[in-house]
């Protein structure tokens, strides 16, 4: 599939003819087949269809490849699950029109196909075909992309000069090297699903079970518990257990205050958590040891509080 075959599709109707030829030559890889008429042929305008020196053979543009559907039919074919082949979000007409080219075909729930008309009454599913796998250019058969990332699985999408963003697999690579994915942090408003380039995306690193490693959900906690241990020494906090609580309270659990990091991003997880169930985040004392007797002590004038004689 052409890369610009996005930007070339039209709505005008062609004749029943031109259709034929042009969903043959979808199955030859774009050549028009020698058996096609020569009226049908003659019909084509020279931007839909030229000769190619190499082979003689007429072959589609991309114009050719866009006159066959219409944009909205094209993305629908695009948002085809690659694994199973089901095309969600199919009306009436486009399932008709779809269906009478050979680019999708409707099965009931025990596998068996049905005609489009029969689609409701029976419940069946639209699943893309061979031949519009090749009109959309959605591989075949899995690539190794799959491997690595396939499809519902989490990722990360990493951008120069942008912090990673992590999204959820939603297809393969196309023929113009893009894949469908679904962000899943960010502003609501970029909360869309979008095709990315296939070489921005890495596998989401996996968490092992009981493994210690460095995390920025962690930091809060391990913070909270530094600072204590800084201002209290091992006897108090043992004999007094609350100050713990009170140094801890507020603060979610790992998973938790992880999964608030990797939705709302550091700062929105900062703001949820010290507003949590209404109560503010409470602070443990200063640690002061660093500082000189005068101000450790409280008795230097430039704090604000009179000295002793």
């Amino acid at each position: 599939m052409p890369p610009e075959l996005n930007l070339s599709y039209t709505t005008q109707k062609i004749p029943n003819g031109q259709r034929r030829a042009i969903l043959a030559a979808i199955d030859t890889g774009g050549y028009l087949p020698t058996r096609t008429p020569r009226r049908v042929l003659n019909s084509l305008p020279e931007e839909w269809a030229r000769t190619d020196p190499r082979t003689g053979l007429r072959r589609l543009t991309d114009a050719g490849w866009g006159a066959l559907m219409t944009v909205d039919r094209f993305h629908a074919l695009r948002r085809a699950n690659p694994e199973t082949g089901v095309v969600p979000g199919l009306n009436y007409a486009e399932g008709r029109g779809l269906s009478r080219d050979g680019l999708v075909v409707f099965r009931d729930r025990t596998g068996k196909s049905v005609e489009a008309t029969d689609r409701w009454r029976t419940g069946a599913s639209a699943y893309i075909t061979t031949r519009g796998r090749k009109l959309v250019g959605m591989p075949l058969t899995g690539p190794a992309f799959a491997t690595r990332l396939p499809v519902n699985s989490r990722g990360i999408w990493k951008r120069p000069g942008q912090p990673d963003t992590r999204v959820q697999i939603n297809g393969w690579p196309m023929a113009d090297g893009s894949v469908r994915v679904w962000p899943l942090t960010g502003a609501w408003a970029a909360k869309r699903e979008r095709e990315v380039p296939a070489a921005e995306l890495r596998p989401e690193p996996r968490r092992i079970r009981g493994l210690l490693t460095p995390s920025p959900a962690g930091r809060p906690v391990r913070a909270a518990r530094a600072r204590l241990a800084r201002t209290h020494s091992t006897a108090i906090r043992s004999r007094h257990p609350y100050l713990r609580t009170m140094a801890l309270r507020g603060e979610l659990r790992h998973s938790a205050q992880e999964a608030a990091i990797r939705d709302f991003g550091v700062g929105d997880a900062t703001a949820r958590r010290s507003g949590a169930y209404g109560r503010p985040v409470p602070r443990p004392p200063v640690d002061r040891s660093a500082l000189p007797r005068e101000k450790r002590t409280g008795t230097a004038r430039q704090i604000g509080r009179p000295g002793r004689p």
